[in-house]
């Protein structure tokens, strides 16, 4: 039969034949099999195509629409119309059971997908993230997997590890050791234990390894392996044990007590020194509280130094004074610490403490040994001074003032060998050498600069200070002043020079004097006589005056004579002397200028000895100008006891190394000068218990000081031409 889908007409049908049933039913199963089985292909994916999940049902399907429609066609009752409605009917539930069971197989695959990467995901975090190595290998000890901290361990890359087995990484006193413990694991039994690998530089770390089976279906197939680097955490310990033990040891041995306190004042733990300082046995003093240690008296005390302890933490170096078990009490020394927990809380004090009994009483001793040396040193009329090895002065006593003009402080913190005089400084430096040469005293003289320009003579005697090793580590220098002795010693040595030449003169007055008036004698008469020679025979009386004059200069040196003093105005005497040489000065071209103070005191003196002095000193002047000059002489009051005069020209000096030798016996700067004017000058002016000073510049002019007494002791009056 037929039938127009279109227009919906009914179509011309025909019957199947019954015997054809069999086959009917397998063509038409297997053409709706394949058809969907293409479909699903399509659809879903060819992983699906002919699955083993569906095909029955799709079979079973397939024969049982072929039945139906074999026996709708066979009554010949069925339309067209009623087939197709019942094969779209069908395969629409065939379609609604694709779809249904498509998305529960996607879903299941998503669901399975998800949880195999999360899966993946937390492992791979756990394995590349963990801070410990963590590798696997298989049965043979070859590497398979590590991460990141075994390739930072060990330094070599993956690389250079993977697939190559774990002994080679291995230090050689482990291997064997690693090998067992690696078969017992690969037996089935987890293992745990250490050892030393070699990292790719060289050196050696330690691991703390745990080797772990892998099984699959019930079979070990490998080895997981998690180890962690211990090299740095057992060397603390170790360092750590080691301190512990060097603590316990200085606890033990140490000579100074040590003990801990909790926060309520009781004694926790004492060590065997605070057992023999304090008298103390462990047993009697650990629960004990501390104050039972400290004196009535000093009982106040400890909240003052725990007052101390809160605010800064430790307390060093703090002398008080404890109390033993008998009740006596000593000097202590103690440093304390507080101990603090991980939160910062104080939960004990340690504390040490060191007997400085015999050191108090040593220091007490040495500062009255000091006192005593500092009493002396502070009061001996000789300069005492310390140098350290840069010849740096730490102490002078305080003589230095009276000697150089300087205070001890001007002297402390520097060099003064720059003050010696340039002339004596070798020999000072040789001196020196030789001292630390021999590591012997030296005794030297030398000058030394005033505060005023000029030098003090000292008598210096230079010792070393040595320490343990025989180095000079200072100096010990102990100074005198010399000046005085070496003047006397000067003026000595002039009045031995004055004896001798008044021993000399006395001779020769007597051997000279009577030959000598008779030759002036027949001189005077051949003058009268022999008018062609006058001019020799003045030239010869000339002579002989001089000679005359020579040998009175003698007589006043050789024989003692009394003189007189009087009260003696110093203008007048002044004004006598310069009415006699103001001619000299005229022919000298020499101007004379005075300036007299007024209301002078009258001296006391021998007015034609003085004379005698001012006479020769202002020849002198004179002379020193030969071009002409000024010639001032000045007067003035030193003091209620002292009249001073002062003669100053403006000559051509006289150079200071010659200043220190006037005054001696036959010394004399001028041509023609016999050297005894000056010193019969000094000698007056000693016997009228005064000074003279000379004051010169080359170039600039000469000053000459004479200092007289306004009084003469009647007892210290002596007679002029004494010697010695």
């Amino acid at each position: 039969m037929s039938e127009n889908l279109n227009n919906g007409k009914v179509l011309k049908t025909r019957m199947v034949p019954f015997r054809s049933l069999a086959l009917y039913m397998i063509i038409w199963g297997a053409g709706v099999v394949l058809f969907h089985e293409v479909t699903l292909w399509i659809l879903i994916g060819e992983e699906t195509f002919l699955s083993g999940l569906h095909l029955i049902p799709e079979i079973i399907f397939g024969l049982g629409s072929g039945l139906v429609a074999y026996g709708l066609l066979a009554r010949q009752t069925v339309k067209i119309e009623q087939l197709k409605a019942a094969l779209q009917e069908s395969e629409e539930k065939f379609s609604e059971y694709i779809e249904d069971t498509q998305d529960a197989r996607v879903r299941e695959r998503n669901l399975t997908k998800r949880i195999f990467d999360e899966s993946e995901q937390r492992y791979s975090s756990l394995f590349n993230t963990h801070p410990d190595l963590v590798f696997s290998c298989d049965l043979n000890g070859n590497f398979i997997e590590a991460n990141a901290t075994c390739v930072r361990v060990s330094g070599y890359s993956l690389d250079e590890a993977l697939h190559q087995s774990f002994n080679q990484f291995i230090a050689p006193q482990d291997q064997q050791r690693v090998q067992d413990h690696f078969k017992l694991a690969v037996q089935g039994e987890a293992q745990n234990y250490r050892c030393w690998i070699v990292h790719r530089d060289g050196h050696h770390i330690l691991l703390e390894v745990t080797n772990i089976p892998i099984l699959v279906d019930d079979m070990i197939v490998g080895i997981y392996g998690i180890a962690k680097d211990i090299t740095e955490e057992v060397h603390v310990q170790e360092e750590f044990a080691e301190t512990k033990e060097l603590l316990q040891s200085f606890f033990s041995s140490t000579t100074d007590a040590i003990y801990l306190i909790d926060n309520q004042g009781i004694v926790r733990k004492v060590n065997g020194a605070f057992e023999e300082i304090y008298g103390w046995s462990a047993e009697e003093i650990v629960g004990q509280p501390f104050q039972n240690l400290v004196p009535s008296e000093r009982k106040d005390e400890l909240g003052m130094l725990n007052h101390q302890l809160d605010k800064v933490g430790h307390l060093t170096d703090y002398e008080t004074v404890r109390m033993r078990k008998d009740g006596s009490v000593f000097d202590v020394s103690i440093t304390v610490s507080v101990i603090r927990d991980a939160h910062g809380n104080r939960v004990a004090l340690a504390g040490i403490g060191r007997d400085i009994t015999e050191r108090k009483q040593a220091e007490a001793t040495l500062r009255e040994i000091e006192v005593r040396y500092r009493l002396i040193m502070d009061n001996t009329s000789d300069i005492i001074a310390l140098y350290d090895s840069e010849f740096i002065i730490q102490y002078v006593s305080p003589r230095v003032k009276g000697i150089f003009g300087l205070t001890a402080e001007d002297y402390v913190g520097i060099n003064n060998f720059d003050h010696i005089h340039p002339d004596d400084y070798d020999t000072m430096m040789d001196s020196l050498e030789e001292l630390y040469a021999t590591r012997e005293p030296v005794r030297r003289e030398f000058r030394q600069r005033h505060a005023l320009g000029h030098y003090v003579w000292l008598d210096v005697q230079i010792m070393p200070v040595i320490d343990v090793k025989n180095d000079v580590i200072g100096l010990v220098v102990i100074a005198r002043d010399n000046t005085e002795r070496r003047r006397t010693e000067e003026l000595l040595r002039k009045s031995d020079k004055l004896a001798v030449v008044g021993q000399l003169a006395a001779g020769v007055a007597h051997e000279i004097r009577n030959p000598l008036t008779s030759i002036k004698g027949f001189a005077q008469l051949m003058k009268n006589r022999l008018h062609d020679y006058n001019h020799y025979i003045e030239i010869m009386l000339s002579e002989l005056d001089r000679i005359e004059f020579i040998m009175n200069e003698f007589l006043v040196l050789a024989k003692p004579q009394a003189v007189k003093f009087v009260k003696t105005d110093v203008h007048e005497l002044l004004s006598d002397i310069l009415a006699l040489l103001e001619t000299q000065a005229i022919i000298n071209n020499v101007q004379i200028v005075t300036e007299f103070a007024e209301n002078l005191p009258t001296i006391t003196c021998e007015t034609n000895r003085l004379k005698q002095v001012f006479i020769n000193v202002m020849k002198n002047a004179i002379e020193a100008m030969p071009d002409g000059g000024t010639l001032r002489i000045t007067t003035e009051q030193g003091g209620n006891e002292l009249v001073r005069i002062r003669v100053m020209d403006d000559g051509c000096g006289i150079h200071p190394d010659r200043i220190p030798k006037l005054g001696e016996p036959f010394y004399t700067t001028k041509e023609r000068g016999t050297g005894l004017g000056l010193m019969v000058s000094y000698k007056i002016i000693k016997d009228h218990q005064g000074d003279i000073r000379f004051k010169s510049l080359l170039g600039e002019g000469t000053s000459v000081e004479v200092e007289l007494p306004v009084t003469q002791d009647s007892k210290n009056v002596l007679t002029v031409g004494d010697v010695g």
